[in-house]
């Protein structure tokens, strides 16, 4: 029931998420993972910034024991960055 209201305002905002927010998305993705394996693609991340760079590897990290796939499509520019 707390998933939903964070959720809708990671939708509505043009700030960026805060921690709930990225805390709710995270449960939402292992909630949904435990149900059935799901993968997740991540399209152009040499365009992302920092701040979403930083959130989808902690995402990645918390979600190491539930079964996701990570697809990331990006070019070079993104191994410069990091």
């Amino acid at each position: 029931r707390r998933l939903l209201p964070a959720l809708r305002s990671l939708l509505r905002s043009a700030e960026p998420a805060g921690e709930e927010s990225l805390a709710a998305w995270r449960e939402f993705l292992a909630l949904a993972a435990r149900a059935e394996p799901l993968v997740m693609i991540w399209d152009d991340l040499h365009h992302a910034d920092a701040p979403l760079l930083d959130a989808l590897d902690r995402t990645i990290a918390e979600l190491s024991d539930v079964p996701v796939l990570h697809v990331v499509a990006a070019d070079d520019r993104l191994l410069a960055r990091r």
